[in-house]
């Protein structure tokens, strides 16, 4: 920066031409030229093109795929191999990227979709002579309103 000012400086202040600046300091001519005739200093910002992934493509079937697994039964849901093979099959032109991309997209999606709002599990002291027994089901709505399955526990006494 010390140079920027020194070669501005000799221009303004004492007049000199482009090739005597150049002689004068030893930078070569279009270094010269280019540093008296920049006004503004500050480097430009440009902004960058939002470029559209491969993974966009697919990225709404897989979603509705993955919401649809929330009705059926855990042994019948999407794994990442399974969806990245019927992207295979049913859209051979829209799938661009690799099986890796793909499972890693299933996993985050996965996480969001089946992250626990409220843990269920009923802690409590028992005393000597009591126990706790795990049977029968209970359905409830959480926050989002989607029906969830819990097991629900009774506490039993025994005789000793």
């Amino acid at each position: 920066m010390d140079h920027i000012n020194y070669i501005t400086a000799i221009r303004e202040f004492e007049g000199l031409s482009l090739r005597e600046i150049a002689r004068r300091t030893g930078f070569n001519f279009r270094t010269v030229k280019k540093y008296v005739d920049m006004d503004n200093w500050n480097l430009e910002i440009k902004n960058s093109k939002s470029k559209i992934s491969d993974l966009d493509l697919v990225k709404p079937i897989i979603d509705e795929w993955l919401e649809n697994d929330l009705k059926v039964p855990r042994k019948q849901r999407h794994t990442a191999v399974r969806v990245y093979n019927r992207l295979k099959s049913e859209y051979p032109e829209q799938l661009k990227v690799k099986e890796r991309t793909i499972s890693r997209y299933v996993s985050l999606k996965k996480k969001a979709l089946y992250k626990s709002d409220s843990d269920c599990a009923i802690y409590g002291n028992h005393p000597f002579g009591e126990a706790q027994l795990d049977f029968g089901e209970v359905y409830y709505y959480n926050k989002d309103d989607v029906l969830k399955k819990s097991g629900c526990g009774a506490k039993i006494k025994t005789m000793l």
